[in-house]
């Protein structure tokens, strides 16, 4: 049996799915909507561990399913997490021993949801909760200690630094240090993806930390997605058109960025593979640039990454791999 878990709009989950049916796997599929109830675990010296979940999904018209988790053999993280319903002692005069003692709930939840996620990695599996919240600067860190050459980088507060980051770089871009922006009613404060920041943009206002790069002269972008010590690569021609000129990503769906299929010289292959292992990532998808001058510039990783865009126009047929891989 296979477990899956991620978003229930997910398409590249669908896709995949698509392939485990055309391969007659039998699997179970988990969303990010779904809720859990932990009915039992046990553990002893004498037999296979039991492990007993029931979950139900909002909205839907199947009944509460229990599963087993010692009958499966592979999992795929994909997206989301466990959600179990928050349970708490309930008083109207809430005292300080009650609020301590659902803190202490709260935290006896946590432990078991821990032990779930541990649990699944020990098994066959593709993506792991605990990478979710991954590091930019670390990753920025552990990649040029790789031998990967990143983009000159600084963070800080205070605009003497920044001014001197300018005198040294001349054009510098400004992006999240986490992932993701601001969204208030359904409408977009701060959008989280890359932008060209001016000197004069300094004068004007003042901010909290803030991650500052060098503006790379771009020849084109590179997305890599990396599965099992093995890189699937397509290039960008996102420096062609205005829109996407700073940012791929803000894409223009009527004059899509062309995306060909890209040979990796081996030398960078093999620079990634070994970043992957030190991040003990078994998947991700990976940002780079190549400049004018040739160099290959590594930008960052995210483990959950879409794979869509370079599965597709390479021809990759990641999904593919990926349900055979978790096929038993």
């Amino acid at each position: 049996m296979i477990l899956i878990h991620s978003n229930c709009d997910d398409v590249s989950t669908n896709d995949v799915i698509d392939w485990l049916n055309y391969f007659n796997q039998k699997f179970i599929r988990i969303n990010d909507n779904s809720i859990f109830f932990i009915e039992t675990i046990e553990l002893d010296n004498l037999s296979k561990e039991k492990i007993i979940l029931k979950i139900s999904t909002p909205y839907s018209t199947d009944k509460t399913r229990e599963v087993d988790l010692s009958v499966i053999k592979s999992y795929w993280y994909r997206r989301g997490g466990f959600y179990t319903p928050p349970e708490t002692i309930k008083d109207r005069n809430i005292t300080e021993l009650i609020k301590e003692f659902n803190y202490y709930i709260h935290r006896e939840s946590g432990a078991i949801k821990v032990f779930l996620y541990s649990y699944l990695n020990d098994i066959k599996h593709i993506g792991n909760y605990n990478h979710n919240g991954t590091n930019k600067l670390y990753n920025l860190f552990l990649a040029k200690k790789v031998g990967l050459k990143i983009p000159e980088t600084l963070v800080a507060k205070k605009k003497k630094p920044i001014f001197n980051f300018f005198k040294t770089n001349k054009k510098v871009i400004t992006k999240s240090i986490s992932e993701g922006g601001v969204t208030f009613n359904n409408k977009v404060i701060l959008s989280g993806l890359t932008a060209e920041v001016t000197r004069n943009d300094l004068y004007k206002r003042s901010f909290f930390h803030s991650l500052f790069q060098k503006k790379l002269d771009k020849a084109y972008e590179l997305r890599i997605f990396y599965l099992n010590e093995k890189t699937y690569t397509t290039a960008i021609f996102s420096q062609l058109d205005k829109k996407t000129l700073i940012d791929f990503r803000n894409y223009n769906y009527l004059k899509p960025n062309r995306t060909p299929r890209f040979n990796l010289p081996k030398e960078i292959e093999e620079k990634i593979i070994r970043l992957m292992k030190t991040l003990k990532m078994k998947s991700g998808s990976i940002d780079m640039v190549v400049t004018k001058s040739k160099e290959f510039v590594f930008l960052e990783v995210n483990p959950i990454g879409q794979f869509h865009q370079v599965s597709l126009p390479g021809n990759f047929f990641i999904e593919k791999i990926i349900a055979k891989h978790l096929s038993i």
